[in-house]
């Protein structure tokens, strides 16, 4: 397969999971933009197997360390933006649905509206239907692949009205919530007679209108009897949020999700993210999260403790350190011998107890010693105190005054630590450290344009690395 010729000459490259995870995003998943947006969708069998094998390439053929939902996730979720191609997929088709509205002289737009009257109004991309009920727009649709684009958008676009405003701008015919025998009202009178919204047949009070004032308003549409089955089919609550409601809305558009779209906006993004969470592609590690809390024994801000590290280093190897750590595959000694690949657990800097992370990290009478060194430096260069205890060491300060700086010493504080092993821990041999990476990321931040925040956030500790 392609997939495994673009794949296997990275195998043995050392990159983190970060930067697997981007080479998938860049080289892999922009091999399947075109197939999938011009192609009716693969089996779910495809999809299945894809994944299989992004998977084992980003762990290497062993287990798994993180969920797959979760690696799917933002930063600010614990995840690292790995692209589903599912949800791609979904996007993709979703996102020609805008472009055949606003392109009708398009080839393809021509020939979607020959298929089925209800397709040539304008106004099929603001349907409002349930699952169930698509087939009343794809029934005479031949090609599975526009079969597929509507279905895609329709389930993007059904939302609940929340307000009066909402309510008005409901369509009337096309809408799962307005249903006369268990079927969506769907007339063409109404379509041809520019009887469209709620809002239509309502007078200024937000009453519905009596029958003889339709006729007048809009002449003959249907019968008596048929108007008064549409009024009886339209929700009772959206009439309580009716008579709630005040103003009336002289000009109305059609209840959308996104009204970006209309004004030539990209949506793919708020797409893809709707159907990551409509199909229930990611999901947090909620069992990783409570044993951090378990033996903290307080809430923490999850949102905050992901997205620290991005917001305070540019480097992938530091933010991937930290990954590891918040989601417990950073090996220390003890599980290194657990797994038979250490002869001792014990700490590499005291050689007394075990060397877990906790210990690690902050009980070592080594580390504790370094970090006393550290705040001392700290508060002489910015003047603030750091006074860090496990928890701060662990996740980072979430309440300073200075959140980047400082937060910026601790992470980097423990990469230091856990690199550092078998070598003494010091001070100096830290500022070193530290003066090295402050170049490292200067290159980096030069050539993605970012030296403004480069500067702002080293700051007072730049200057103090010079000296």
């Amino acid at each position: 397969m392609k997939i495994d010729k673009i794949l296997n000459p990275w195998k043995e490259k050392g990159l983190s999971l970060m930067g697997k995870v981007t080479l998938v995003n860049t080289l892999i998943v922009s091999q399947f933009i075109f197939l999938l947006s011009s192609l009716p969708s693969p089996s779910s069998a495809f999809f299945d197997k894809y994944e299989k094998k992004i998977f084992k390439f980003l762990w290497r053929d062993g287990p798994e360390r993180v969920k797959r939902k979760t690696i799917y996730n933002d930063y600010d979720q614990g995840g690292l933006k790995l692209q589903n191609l599912r949800a791609v997929d979904l996007k993709l088709k979703a996102a020609l649905v805008p472009k055949l509205h606003k392109n009708e002289n398009w080839f393809c737009s021509k020939l979607l509206s020959f298929s089925s009257p209800v397709l040539r109004t304008s106004t099929f991309p603001f349907a409002q239907l349930k699952t169930n009920d698509f087939e009343i727009l794809i029934k005479k649709v031949v090609s599975l692949f526009f079969r597929q684009v509507i279905q895609s958008w329709l389930k993007y676009q059904l939302r609940p009205p929340e307000n009066s405003i909402q309510v008005k701008q409901q369509l009337l015919c096309l809408n799962s919530h307005i249903c006369i025998n268990r079927r969506p009202f769907c007339s063409s009178a109404f379509f041809n007679k520019k009887v469209l919204f709620v809002n239509d047949i309502i007078d200024a009070e937000n009453n519905f209108l009596s029958f003889d004032s339709f006729v007048v308003k809009f002449g003959d549409v249907c019968t008596a009897y048929q108007y008064h089955q549409l009024l009886s089919a339209i929700p009772p609550q959206w009439k309580h949020i009716l008579r709630q409601g005040s103003s009336e809305l002289r000009v109305c558009i059609p209840a959308c999700r996104d009204v970006t779209w209309l004004h030539s906006k990209n949506i793919n993004k708020c797409l893809y993210a709707f159907y990551m969470n409509e199909a229930r592609l990611c999901e947090t590690s909620d069992r990783i999260q409570y044993t951090w809390e378990d033996y903290f024994n307080c809430p923490i801000p999850w949102q905050k403790v992901y997205s620290l590290p991005y917001k305070i280093s540019i480097d992938s190897s530091v933010c991937m350190f930290q990954h590891k750590l918040l989601f417990k595959y950073l090996t220390v000694n003890k599980t290194l011998y657990t797994w038979g690949l250490k002869e001792s657990p014990l700490c590499e800097y005291c050689n007394e107890d075990e060397e877990t992370v906790f210990h690690l990290f902050f009980h070592c009478r080594v580390a504790t010693l370094f970090w006393r060194q550290v705040e001392d430096w700290f508060f002489v260069n910015t003047g603030e105190h750091l006074n860090l205890n496990l928890f701060k060491v662990i996740f980072g300060d979430l309440n300073c005054r200075c959140p980047v700086s400082a937060n910026m010493i601790i992470l980097l504080g423990k990469h230091f630590i856990f690199k550092n092993r078998q070598r003494s821990l010091n001070l100096q041999a830290f500022i070193s450290y530290m003066s090295y990476f402050h170049r490292l990321e200067y290159i980096i931040a030069k050539r993605m344009d970012k030296i403004k925040e480069h500067f702002g956030k080293w700051g007072k500790i730049a200057l103090s690395l010079k000296q």
